[in-house]
C-alpha cells in the first residue's frame, strides 16, 4: 500500500511497478500527483535495462527517472520473470526503496456495486411494482444507534428480521433485540434464510460439535426433516406509514476509512439520514465517492432468477454437474453456476435453488445419469451449510488458528497478532521474514512469475471472482508452494476481493 510516509522517498527515488496496463498506469500517476502536488514522468524500460543501468545511474545521479520518476515496466526478456525482476528491485545494493503501490482499481468495488447498485436497487424496484407508493427505504445510520430512536419516533410495534449466525451478527442482533424490548417492541426473529438448514440446529443434531464433513451434515439434516420451501412472493404490500424524522443523525466516525484507497471523490452518503434528496434512496457509488467497478458480474434478484432459469432449462447440465469435472479455464460458457454471489447478498434463495435442482435430478428420465452428493449441485449447497454450522459452533475462533480446537498449528510465516484480552486475531500480522512479506505481496497482486498463479490472482482482483479449483491452486501456492505464508493472510485477501465472500466458507476452504 502506498502510505503518506513513503512519499518523500518517491520524490527522490524511482518507483518500479511491473505488469500494469496504460489505464492503471495513468490512475497511479494521477493518485501520486494529487497526493504530492508534483509532476511525475514515465519511462518505459524492460527488465534487462533496469538491471544494467539502475545501479550506475543511481550512483551517479544522472538518470532522470532515478531522481524523480515512476518507472513502469511493460516488457520482459524471455529469460526474465516477474519474480527475478522484483528480487532485483528489492536488493538494497540497487538503492531503490521497496515500495508497493496498490493499483487504483480494486474489486472490493465489485462487492459494493453488486450490493448497492444492483441488489438493493433491484429489490426497491420489485417493491414498487407491488405498490407504487412504496420502495426500499434506506436510512443512513448504524442499526445499533438508529433503531432505538426509530422505535420511538415511528411508534414501531414489531421488529422482524432474519437470523444470522455469523459471530459479529449475533453480537449486533443481541444489542438491537435488547433495545427493541426496552422500547416495548415485539421481536420476531425469522427463521434462517441464508442456508438450507438452521446452522445452530445442525450443530445441535451433530452433538453440539462443529460439522466438519458432508456426512455429518447429512446425518444431522435427516433429524431435521426436509428442506423448507421458500415462501412465495407477496401479491401486494400496504402503503408505507408516515416517514417523518424528528431526531438527529448519529454519523459514524470517518476514521479509519478502510475504503479510502478506492475513492476518487468525497464520501457524502452520510450527509443526511434520509439521503441527499431526502427520499430514503439507495446510496449510489458516486455518493460513496467510489471509482467504477471493473467486474462483469452484476447482482440483483432479476438477474439471479434469469441465471437460475437458464441453468434449470439445461437439464443435462443440471443433472450431470460434477464440481471436480469443471474447469477454471472455461468462460464461454462458464463451468459453474456463478450463483454464489447471489447467495451471499441474498438476491436469490438458496432453498429455491435446492428445490428447483431437485425437481430436475429426481425426474425418472434423469435419475440414472444424475451425479451424486458431494460433487453435484446439491452437494455444493450442503458444503455451504457445513461451513456455516462449523462457524456457528466455534464463533470467532473458526476464522483463526490460535485457540481453535479444530485447526492444526503450522509455523507459517507472517502469523497474526493476537489480542491477549480475548485470544482473537487483531487483523494485523507479524512480519517475521521480509522475504516472505515480499513473496506475499507478489502473490497478492499476481506478480510471482508463475503465469497460472498470476492469471488467477489478477482475475480475482479484476472480477472479484475465481473458480473453486483456481482458489485451491493459489492457496496451495501461498501456503505450500514455496512461499510458506500463513493461510490467514490469504483468507484476508479473499475477504477483501471476492464478491461471494462468506467468512464461514472462505475460512473453511482455506
Amino acid at each position: 500500500m502506498l502510505l503518506p510516509t513513503t512519499l518523500p522517498k518517491i520524490l527522490n527515488r524511482a518507483v518500479f511497478i511491473c505488469g500494469v496496463n496504460d489505464v492503471t498506469q495513468n490512475n497511479i500517476l494521477a493518485a501520486l500527483e494529487a497526493e504530492t502536488g508534483s509532476k511525475f514522468e514515465v519511462t518505459h524500460v524492460d527488465v534487462k535495462s533496469i538491471r544494467q543501468g539502475a545501479t550506475e545511474a543511481l550512483q551517479k545521479g544522472d538518470w532522470k527517472a532515478a531522481t524523480r520518476g515512476l518507472t513502469i515496466t511493460s516488457q520482459f526478456d524471455e529469460e526474465d520473470s516477474a519474480a527475478n525482476f522484483w528480487d532485483m528491485v528489492d536488493n538494497e545494493t540497487v538503492g531503490v526503496a521497496p515500495v508497493t503501490v496498490r493499483e487504483a482499481v480494486r474489486t472490493t468495488l465489485a462487492s459494493l456495486q453488486f450490493l448497492r447498485l444492483d441488489c438493493q436497487s433491484d429489490l426497491s424496484a420489485s417493491i414498487t411494482k407491488l405498490n407504487e407508493k412504496s420502495k426500499l427505504f434506506v436510512l443512513r445510520e448504524a442499526p445499533q444507534t438508529l433503531l432505538p430512536k426509530l422505535f420511538k419516533s415511528w411508534r414501531i410495534t414489531h421488529l422482524v428480521f432474519e437470523r444470522d449466525t455469523d459471530p459479529y451478527a449475533k453480537e449486533r442482533d443481541a444489542r438491537v433485540i435488547q433495545s427493541a424490548r426496552e422500547a416495548g417492541v415485539e421481536v420476531v426473529a425469522a427463521r434462517h434464510g441464508r442456508t438450507l438448514y438452521d446452522p445452530d440446529e445442525l450443530v445441535r443434531e451433530n452433538g453440539g460439535k462443529p460439522t466438519m464433513s458432508i456426512t455429518q451434515v447429512q446425518h444431522a439434516a435427516e433429524k431435521l426433516g426436509p428442506v423448507p420451501k421458500p415462501l412465495p412472493t407477496p401479491e401486494s404490500l400496504p402503503d408505507p406509514g408516515d416517514l417523518f424524522l424528528d431526531f438527529e443523525q448519529t454519523q459514524p466516525s470517518p476514521e479509519p476509512d478502510i475504503n479510502n484507497i478506492q475513492r476518487s471523490g468525497k464520501e457524502t452518503s452520510y450527509t443526511s439520514l434520509s439521503g441527499p434528496n431526502h427520499d430514503f434512496a439507495v446510496p449510489t457509488m458516486s455518493e460513496l465517492g467510489l471509482k467504477p467497478a471493473t467486474t462483469p458480474h452484476r447482482g440483483g434478484e432479476t438477474r439471479a432468477l434469469a441465471a437460475l432459469d437458464a441453468i434449470i432449462a439445461n437439464e443435462h447440465y443440471t443433472t450431470t454437474f460434477s464440481k471436480p469435472s469443471t474447469a477454471p479455464t472455461a468462460f464461454f460458457p462458464q463451468a459453474t453456476t456463478l450463483l454464489s454471489p447471489h447467495h451471499h447478498f441474498g438476491s436469490i434463495s438458496v432453498r429455491l435453488v435446492y428445490h428447483r435442482v431437485q425437481a430436475v435430478i429426481t425426474k425418472p428420465a434423469n435419475a440414472k445419469k444424475a451425479s451424486t452428493i458431494p460433487t453435484n449441485l446439491i452437494g455444493q449447497l450442503l458444503f455451504r451449510d457445513m461451513y456455516f454450522a462449523a462457524q456457528a459452533a466455534l464463533g470467532y475462533r473458526f476464522a483463526q488458528t490460535h485457540n481453535n480446537p479444530r485447526a492444526r498449528f503450522v509455523p507459517w510465516h507472517l502469523p497474526s497478532k493476537i489480542d491477549p484480552a480475548n485470544n482473537l486475531i487483531t487483523g494485523d500480522y507479524i512480519i517475521d521474514s521480509p522475504r516472505a512479506e515480499r513473496w506475499f505481496q507478489r502473490w497478492k497482486f499476481g506478480k510471482t512469475g508463475f503465469p497460472w498463479i498470476d492469471a488467477l490472482m489478477r482475475q480475482l482482483r479484476y472480477e472479484g471472482w475465481m473458480h473453486h479449483l483456481g482458489r485451491h491452486a493459489v492457496a496451495c501456492f501461498l501456503t505450500r508452494g514455496g512461499c510458506y505464508v500463513h493461510w490467514e493472510r490469504g483468507a484476508e485477501v479473499f475477504e477483501e476481493w471476492l464478491i461471494d465472500h462468506e467468512t464461514s466458507a472462505n475460512t473453511g476452504n482455506w
